[in-house]
Parts: structure tokens; sequence; C-alpha cells
């Protein structure tokens, strides 16, 4: 299908032209990749460009890459391609991960107009805006963008320029200290929002080319954290998933107690500031506007604040997920909290204490929490009930050469306490199979500790090999055969312990969340639960649900089994 550049119409009898605006935008890869495309766009949009869902239509084509494998990175050259054959006439640009760490592959690839790696990224939109004319008259000047922005990779991964874990030099790496996002928050056209609170990583994993692409750890401030988030309630979005690259690190780069100290004025509420008392019994605000904060601090700030109904953690490393965040989404099944409401009403002579831990005791099935974990509130839990949590490989030789920072008894530990806390939390875990040195021991110590743990999906991938990590130059590597195998059973386990986790939550009752998209099958509206179930929900007897009121709303929803499809089923309690 070829694209009308213009629009024709005729008036008094001449024929007038009209520019079209348009554009698309693709991306590959993680959430963090999704929420800076969905900025990008907005920008263009408010700008008065309109965003095509086919790139035939469009003028202006966007592709935001992904280097993560070796895969994601020939899957970006190939929709590069893909999109040029389509619509050869249009304007290519192309941003992220693989434009980062590898611009000079792209180059190769014929009528690319525009590379720009992540800290130009955040220019795009304006520099389309501010040659908007040029742009729509055949040729494009982008003058904040250039080609190629940065040195091939071949230049940055010379052995001499290693430096312990750290493959490039600092003076070769992407590096930019300030966090960079979107204002006002961006929206996407998600039911769930993403917003991007940390970018960048410190860790240098010895087979990640991410912080490559990436640069250092840096964090939005947690103030406007919030006001991200009360914006995005401001516009519907009941629940947004708080991402980044390493989410667990947010606020380690953070000083002045997480606030925005560059605006003309400090506005801080009571709530933010932390105060004792004199002799006197007179309040002194304490607060030390040179301490660094955390991710537990972020979240204990929003259950305190609740700029919006829920949040989700899109990740977080073993070591990162505290006491104080489990804590945070612990809730029980929604018909037991209703039952002791009840009882507590009728009980006017309970105390506080007796009536929490009648609710405490069931929540954790008679079981005793850490002394974090007891500081549970009868008010909604803000943090969904559901964990990601990387562990990669369940042999603690290969987590020592992969540069993880934990063994695999912490990881057993952490994932035990998350289950007998909290009996509905989901526990996804991402797996790399196939790094060098992992021998049929070290695959069987993964595959037998995934299999004792209660988790509930699992995110299997091979090792990819990145030009430029430790790890591309490890001995012993392990055949393509072989990681095929053992991903094909690692994948089997996680099905069914999948299926477990399903199984497990039926008859329950799970604060919901309804999307926007109905079944593309059958019609019927699709809820997201708080621990990550997708339910398909089924009709009242004898009427019909308005289908439209609902989308987006947070509804309380019953398992109450499958359909034909194997696709879990619930009703609206």
């Amino acid at each position: 299908m070829n694209k009308p550049p213009l629009l024709a119409w005729k008036n008094s009898g001449e024929i007038c032209q009209r520019l079209m605006k348009t554009f698309y935008i693709t991306t590959l890869g993680c959430k963090v990749n999704q929420y800076e495309s969905d900025g990008i766009a907005a920008e263009l949009v408010s700008g008065g460009w309109q965003r095509e869902d086919n790139s035939e239509l469009a003028q202006i084509c966007i592709i935001n890459t992904c280097a993560v494998t070796s895969r994601a990175a020939m899957q970006s050259r190939q929709q590069i391609r893909s999109i040029i054959r389509s619509n050869p006439d249009a304007k290519i640009i192309v941003t992220g991960c693989h434009a980062q760490t590898a611009p000079d592959e792209i180059l190769k690839i014929d009528k690319v107009d525009i590379i720009t790696g992540h800290r130009d990224k955040f220019k795009i939109a304006k520099a389309i805006l501010e040659s908007e004319s040029s742009v729509l008259s055949g040729s494009i000047s982008m003058p904040s963008i250039a080609i190629p922005l940065l040195p091939p990779i071949r230049s940055l991964t010379d052995s001499k320029s290693y430096s312990g874990n750290k493959p490039y030099s600092d003076s070769t790496l992407y590096s930019n200290d300030t966090f960079q996002t979107f204002s006002p928050a961006v929206t996407g056209n998600k039911t769930r929002a993403y917003l991007k609170i940390q970018d960048g990583c410190n860790a240098f994993c010895t087979y990640c080319i991410v912080p490559h692409a990436r640069g250092r750890s840096r964090s939005m401030p947690m103030n406007e954290v919030i006001e991200h988030l009360e914006h995005l309630s401001a516009k519907g979005y009941k629940e947004a998933i708080l991402t980044g690259i390493h989410v667990g690190a947010y606020g380690l780069d953070l000083e002045n107690g997480g606030f925005n100290l560059d605006k003309d004025r400090l506005d801080l509420k009571k709530s933010d500031l932390h105060f004792n008392k004199d002799r006197s019994g007179i309040e002194q605000n304490c607060l030390d506007l040179h301490t660094k904060v955390s991710l537990t601090d972020l979240l204990m700030k929003i259950e305190r604040l609740r700029p919006i109904h829920r949040i989700r953690l899109s990740s977080i490393e073993p070591r990162e997920l505290t006491d104080q965040i489990i804590s945070l989404a612990l809730r029980s099944d929604l018909k037991t909290l209703q039952s002791d409401f009840k009882k507590i009403s009728a009980d006017k002579t309970g105390n506080i204490a007796n009536q929490t831990s009648i609710s405490c005791n069931k929540l954790h099935n008679h079981q005793t929490p850490t002394p974090a974990l007891l500081n549970y509130s009868h008010k909604t839990p803000i943090l969904c009930d559901h964990f990601h949590i990387p562990l990669q490989s369940g042999d603690d030789t290969i987590l020592k050469q992969m540069g993880r920072p934990y063994d695999s008894a912490l990881f057993e530990e952490l994932v035990t306490k998350i289950h007998n806390t909290i009996k509905t939390a989901a526990i996804g875990v991402d797996i790399l199979v196939g790094f060098p040195g992992e021998s049929d021991l070290a695959f069987e110590n993964t595959l037998n500790l995934i299999a004792k743990l209660p988790v509930s999906y699992l995110h299997v991938f091979p090792f990819s090999p990145r030009k430029g990590t430790p790890a591309f130059d490890y001995p012993d590597w392990v055949d393509t055969k072989t990681v095929k195998k053992r991903c094909a059973i690692l994948r089997k386990l996680g099905t069914m312990k999948k299926k477990e986790f399903e199984n497990s939550q039926m008859g329950s009752c799970l604060e919901s969340v309804i999307q926007e998209t109905t079944d593309g099958q059958t019609g019927q509206l699709i809820a997201i639960t708080s621990n990550y179930l997708s339910v398909v929900i089924e009709e009242r007897d004898g009427s019909s649900l308005n289908k439209n009121e609902l989308k987006r709303q947070i509804v309380n929803i019953e398992l109450t089994g499958r359909d034909k499809n194997n696709r879990l089923t619930g009703k609206i309690a």
C-alpha cells in the first residue's frame, strides 16, 4: 500500500494542498524502551503530528532498538530493513540500545537517515517539530541529532580498555549524570501506565551489555515520582508500573532526601519531613537533606501519600527486596478481609491491637513474620502482590562467574519468605541458560532449585555472547544444541509452575483492573489481577455487563475456573 504524501481538495476551482504530518514508532526490548517510545510519541502528538499504526502510512518512522541479546540486535536490524522496504520514502530514525552500542552496524543499512543514542533520544520529537517544514517537503534537518553520534562498538572492545569487571574505560562509556524523562507523565496507549523511575546500571554483570548502553544508575527525584503518579491518576489510571534498568538501585545516586532542589522553591509537606521533640516538647525538623534514599523509602512514601490506587514493580534484584517492601504488598483473600471487618464492627469493645491481630493471623496462616512484616494496615495495599526476581542461575559457581551478588541459599530463603507471608503473591523468575562453564551439574542445580520453590512463572533466556563484555571471552561455551535442550526443559517446568499457581488461586477474590482491550475471540472483558493473572470476565446471570463503564476500573474478581481455551475465568464479586 502506498501512502499519500498529500491531501488534496477543491476550493473555488483551484486545487489546494495540505501537508500531512504522520509518524510511526515501534519498540523492541524492555519496558523502559516502551516508556520512552510512548514519551516521544506523546510529544509529537501534542505538536500536531498523527501517530500511525501502519509504517506504510507514515512520513517518519522511528525504530527504538534493543541490544540485550545478539538476537534482539539482529531483530532490530531486521525491523529497520522491513520498514524501509514497506515505505522507502519515509525518513528513518533509529535510536535505543542497539543504536547506542553498534551504530556502525546500523550505518550499513541503506536509507537510514538518523542514528541517535540515549543521550539525544529525548530530543527526537523536539528536533522533528523544529524541522517540520523541511521534513514534510522531503528533506530532514535535525541539528541536534547527528550521524553518527557514537564511535563503533569495535573501538570500545579493545582489550587494553578492560578494567576489572568494566570492559570499557570510563571515557568510552555512555555517560549522563542527569535522569531524563518526559513532562507531563507519559500515558501511552495501555490500560496500565509505565513510569520510569530509574535508568542505567552500576552492576556490570559479566554477560550484560546494558550498562554500556544505558550508562550509570540515576534516579527520578522522589517528589517528581509523586507528581507523575498524581498526573497518571488524574488521567484515570488505576495502576502504574514502576520500571527502570535496575529499579532496586533507585535513589542511591540521590541526595537532598531525594527531593529536586534545582527548582526555585522547595515545597515540603509535613508528611515529607521527619520530626523529633526536644525536651520542651517542641517538634524540630530533623530531615537530613544530604541523606541518600532508597527504593524502600520511595515506596513507603507512595504508600503514605497514595497518589494513585496501586503500583507494581517491573522487577527487583534479590538483595534489594526488603521486608518493608514485602509488607506493602501484604494482603489476604478479600473475602477474608470482609469477614474480618464485619467482626471488627460488631465487636465494639475490641481494641485496635486485637482487631489487627485477627487479620494478621489469617494472613500469615498462623506463621510468625519478621517484625517489619507486622506493619500491616487494613487499607488496600498500595503495592501489587507480584514480584519479578531475576535469579539467572541456581548454581553458586555460575552466579559468582556472572558477577551476581547473592547465592542460591539467599534466593531460596527470599522466595520462601514471600510465599509464606503472602499466599496470593506471584513470583516470577528470570533464568539465563548456557552461561560459559555451565556443566550438567550446574544446570541440574538450577533445575532442582526452581522445581522445589513456589515460583509462579519463568522467563528463560539462552546465553547471548555480547562483544565488549567479559563473558564474551570466557572459555567453555555450551554448545547450541545443549542450550536449546536445557531451555526447553526449564520452559516446560515454567508452564507447570504457572498452572499450579493459577490452580492455587481458584476461588480467591482478587483486586483487578479491567483492560481497555476486550478478548479478541469472544469480546469479553479481560482483567489483570494484582498478582498478575489474566482473567476472562464471565457475564452475570440474566444480565450483561456495561463494558464501557467497567473499562479501566478496579473491581474484585472471584476466580471460577477455565474456559475451553484453558484461560482463567472469573466473575465480578
